[in-house]
This record gives structure tokens, C-alpha cells and sequence, in this order.
């Protein structure tokens, strides 16, 4: 599971909590945002999947303001993969060659896991913004 896009948004989650790299964060964002595409997704080498627009969803409400329209095409993505029987989220890429067992596992909770954190993180940080801009007050005039 490794994969360009998930390393630049891990690497985006770190600088941005220990702070003093903004350009560093904002560049690896901007890249982040190169790579989705038109209906709304992101993915590596095997196309769209769900575990990597929640990865792209994770890193660009780091800046949700600046990234609105990525986001809302993201989240509007992945809640379409989510498959309506199981309520899981399934890629293409059903399971992937763990080198250490010797042998392909499921990758569909670890998919689902990430779907929903990435709904969390980025319901978590439209709230927080809605909660300062009403806390915040307005100019006289």
C-alpha cells in the first residue's frame, strides 16, 4: 500500500502539527490537489480508490477554507464507492501482498477505516470553523 499520495499527505499531517513549515505543508497540498481527478477522486498506479481520496480528504482539511471545492468533490466521491448492501467501502484492489506472511490480505477494513476517519477529520474541522466565524466578530460599518 504504498503510495506517493499517502506519504505526501502523512508527511503534510506532521510538519502541519509540529508547526514552521506553512510553505512546505501548503506545497505538499498543492500537489495533493494535482492529482485528483474529474469525478471528484484521487488515486496511485490502480486508479480511483476510496482509501486514497480519504487520504487526500485527511490531508486537505488541513487547509479547508483554501481547498473547499476539492473537498466537496472528494466527499461527494466517496460517500458514491460506498457500497449500499455492506455499507464497506471495496476498491478495485480488493487485497494487497503482505512480503511478511507470504500471502494477499483484505485491504476492505482498512478502507472503510480510513473512509470514515476522513469523514470525522473533515466534519470535525467544518464544525470548528463554523463555531470561530460564530465567535468571531464582525467589522462595524
Amino acid at each position: 500500500m504504498k503510495s506517493q499520495l499517502v506519504s505526501t499527505v502523512l508527511a503534510a499531517e506532521a510538519l502541519d502539527a509540529f508547526g514552521g513549515a506553512r510553505a512546505q505543508v501548503e506545497r505538499a497540498l498543492e500537489w495533493v490537489v494535482t492529482q485528483q481527478h474529474v469525478l471528484g477522486g484521487f488515486g496511485d498506479e490502480l486508479g480511483l480508490t476510496s482509501w486514497h481520496t480519504a487520504m487526500a480528504i485527511r490531508g486537505l482539511s488541513l487547509r479547508p477554507a483554501k481547498h473547499a471545492e476539492q473537498l466537496a468533490t472528494a466527499r461527494t466521491h466517496l460517500t458514491m464507492r460506498q457500497d449500499d448492501e455492506t455499507k464497506w467501502w471495496q476498491d478495485s484492489a480488493l487485497n494487497v501482498f503482505a512480503t511478511g506472511v507470504q500471502k494477499r490480505l483484505s485491504v476492505t477494513e482498512i478502507t472503510t477505516m480510513a473512509a470514515l476517519e476522513a469523514f470525522n477529520v473533515s466534519s470535525r474541522m467544518r464544525a470548528m470553523r463554523t463555531r470561530k466565524q460564530r465567535t468571531t466578530p464582525t467589522p462595524k460599518g
